[in-house]
């Protein structure tokens, strides 16, 4: 049988990275909710941390049991968009802020993965094989490039299994 995307009916996070309220560039807000993981636009994204985002947590909650087959995010921030550090030319944000490592995904049964990332600014998901009503990730690690700033911003996370 072939897997779909399972898509979360709400995310809860442990901290958010307060929004900004003019860009530089572009004079327009931009906030980092834990909701937008599942909005399905890679121009967002949750802010973890204005820092190392390591230990804080975003938990997926399915609305009832469902049978995950791999799990995965983007391990940063890969919004495109003017960017003041740039001279407000249109780049990826993947570079200029921290990437993540590592994260542990949790399950209902009380068991868990851990995922290692590349440091490439797209999805990269794992098989997981679970029959779980949420998955908590866990930051376990990030990196701050050389001359980047320290926040700690995933755009998606993406599940896919049988709804």
């Amino acid at each position: 049988g072939g897997t779909s995307p399972v898509v979360p009916v709400d995310v809860s996070v442990s901290n958010t990275r307060e929004s900004v309220a003019s860009l530089r560039c572009t004079r327009q807000p931009l906030g980092y909710y834990g909701d937008q993981l599942i909005d399905g636009d890679p121009q967002t994204g949750w802010g973890a941390s204005k820092s190392d985002g390591s230990g804080q947590t975003a938990r997926f909650n399915f609305g009832g049991s469902k049978q995950i087959s791999t799990v995965g995010i983007t391990p940063g921030y890969i919004r495109v968009a003017e960017r003041a550090d740039a001279n407000c030319a249109v780049v990826s944000a993947f570079p200029y802020n921290r990437f993540v490592d590592s994260v542990r995904w949790e399950f209902e049964d009380g068991s868990s993965e851990v995922q290692t990332f590349e440091q490439r600014g797209e999805m990269q998901t794992i098989e997981v094989d679970k029959q779980t009503s949420f998955v908590r990730m866990v930051i376990l690690s990030t990196t701050r490039p050389p001359g980047a700033d320290d926040d700690t911003v995933i755009s998606e996370a993406e599940f896919t299994g049988t709804p």
